[in-house]
């Protein structure tokens, strides 16, 4: 079958001349009025803008005078602004390829009695294969010393290679990945590629050069692309993404990654766990809206009404035990997200510790995980309470229905021994029916002083550090009747399933939370506690007598 050839555009050296630098410069014409002529501006400082005109170009070579036009008609300059020279180099090639190369040089006719804007000069080269017969599966790159070689292997994570001037993939559409060393591609993708998967993972480089202009519509798999890639920043916000359905630990690790995606389309995505874990930079606007694409047809973009699992999706995970954990910047607008159908947010933003944004309408109703949801989100104190709300449909449902969640341990908590958690919400209405570990949900969260005196906690069977460090809660838990919204009666904190109450009320006493004392002094005689087998160190022996503990055995 007859291929196209590749074209793609690679930085192959910079030449700079400096800029004029100063004052405004005033210019006397013939009648001595004065003619003001700002100081001109390198032309290296639209490198990006130029290289992606040259990636545009689909097949073939560009010509002098279509460069010329396509500067004008992206409101770069003026014409006659921008000098452009067109040179053949020396071909690149083994014994079977060869990758012939055209250098584009941009000048900047810039100076103190015109209007043009730059001044300097830069080389760009592209490249183009001239054998057209390789098969689909064979990639064709340079590596780092230099030499012209070709593979049909799809791992490259030992590869070295620096410039790939073919994409292999195979039949079943993946292809190529783990490119840590690339720092150029072509800049047409394949279109027979419906997966990335794992493309860039643990890439090296800040840059790379021809993907901006990608077309991804066809692509249904970005899981783990960019994993570990820790100074990746290029931008990719032109990327159709209106296939993709998976983009689980998508920028995992990318920790320098905050580029503008904000009109990505995502509706078809159903994966999202992971996606921006200790992505510690990225703070970018991605919440749902109405777009319209190039030929201005309108989308959603960030539709997020088919994911299934947010899980750990903003969160800070250190690589080890040893290492310190990073603190997210996200802290952006989420609220008209669609979660109808997500079932774990999990960890969610655990560690984001900028994150409060207003996401009281989030429909939760079949997330059955909440555990470290908010752990050490040391700003959220958002209203978070069961609500009835309508859509923008005017449906009315019911947000943060948290009748199907199973388990919310850590759920609000820090682990920290320096810092406290801000949040104090009225979660009064939550339905905790199902819940069966509650362990540590309010650890360290110092202002938490709201009733939940109606919470139903028959399946609870882990209670430990519930309260632990919790200074100012003080409300009545103990056991008792109650109706519930449809009248139906039933006995509010049951402990009669739990097992665990190691340090329920305990106060860890760290020097940093000088000398906060625990407030809680309740009657809990009435507790079941005929199961609980550990109840060390459940309250802190301080100077508040509190005597109405429950009857352990």
């Amino acid at each position: 079958m007859k291929k196209k050839k590749i074209l793609f555009a690679i930085i192959s050296s910079l030449l700079l001349t400096v800029a004029i630098a100063g004052p405004v410069i005033y210019v006397m014409n013939k009648k001595q009025k004065p003619i003001v002529s700002e100081k001109k501006e390198n032309i290296s400082l639209i490198k990006d803008k130029l290289q992606n005109i040259l990636d545009s170009k689909t097949d073939g070579e560009w010509s002098v005078e279509e460069l010329n036009q396509a500067i004008i008609t992206a409101n770069i300059d003026v014409a006659g602004g921008i000098e452009v020279e067109k040179a053949k180099l020396e071909p690149i090639e083994n014994e079977t390829i060869t990758v012939n190369q055209i250098k584009y040089t941009f000048t900047g006719k810039g100076e103190v009695n015109n209007n043009y804007k730059y001044n300097g000069s830069i080389e760009l080269v592209t490249s183009i294969i001239s054998d057209d017969s390789l098969a689909d599966n064979i990639t064709v790159y340079q590596d780092q010393n230099g030499n012209l070689l070709e593979t049909d292997l799809m791992d490259f994570s030992n590869l070295n290679a620096v410039e790939i001037y073919k994409i292999g993939f195979k039949t079943d559409g993946s292809t190529i990945h783990h490119l840590k060393t690339v720092k150029s591609l072509p800049n047409i993708l394949p279109k027979q590629i419906t997966s990335l998967k794992d493309f860039f993972a643990n890439s090296l480089l800040n840059s790379i050069k021809g993907i901006s202009n990608w077309d991804t519509s066809k692509v249904e798999n970005m899981s783990f692309m960019f994993n570990g890639a820790k100074s990746f920043n290029e931008d990719i916000s032109k990327w159709n993404t209106s296939n993709v359905t998976k983009m689980q630990a998508m920028f995992q690790n990318a920790s320098s990654f905050n580029q503008d995606i904000n009109n990505w389309d995502t509706t078809k995505v159903t994966d999202m766990w992971y996606m921006f874990c200790n992505a510690f930079l990225f703070d970018q606007d991605i919440s749902t809206k109405k777009v319209k694409d190039q030929n201005s047809k309108e989308y959603t973009a960030w539709d997020t009404s088919n994911v299934t699992n947010m899980m750990a999706m903003f969160a800070s995970t250190p690589e080890s035990v040893e290492d310190e954990i990073e603190e997210m910047s996200f802290n952006q607008d989420v609220s008209n997200w669609d979660t109808s159908n997500v079932t774990s947010m999990k960890a969610m933003f655990q560690n984001a510790s900028s994150f409060n944004q207003d996401i009281n309408n989030w429909d939760t109703t079949k997330v059955t995980d909440m555990s470290y949801m908010f752990c050490n989100a040391f700003s959220f104190d958002q209203d978070i309470s069961t609500k009835k709300v309508k859509d923008k449909n005017g449906e009315e449902y019911t947000a943060w229905d948290t009748s199907k969640v199973t388990d919310m341990s850590y759920m609000l908590a820090t682990v920290s021994n320096s810092e406290l958690m801000s949040f104090n919400q009225d979660v009064s209405n939550w339905d905790t029916s199902n819940v069966t570990s509650m362990k540590a949900m309010f650890q360290g969260v110092s202002s938490f002083n709201q009733d939940i005196s109606k919470w139903d906690t028959s399946k609870v069977t882990d209670m430990s550090y519930m309260f632990c460090n919790a200074f100012s809660f003080n409300q009545d838990i103990s056991t008792k009747k109650v109706k519930d919204k449809n009248g139906e009666e039933y006995t509010a904190w049951d402990t009669s399933k739990v097992k665990d109450m190691t340090q329920m009320f305990w106060n860890d006493r760290y020097p940093s939370y000088n000398g906060k004392e625990m407030s809680f002094k309740q009657d809990l005689t009435n507790w079941n506690v005929n199961l609980v087998t550990k109840h060390t160190e459940f309250w802190s022996d301080t100077n508040i007598k509190w005597d109405k503990q429950p009857k352990f055995k």
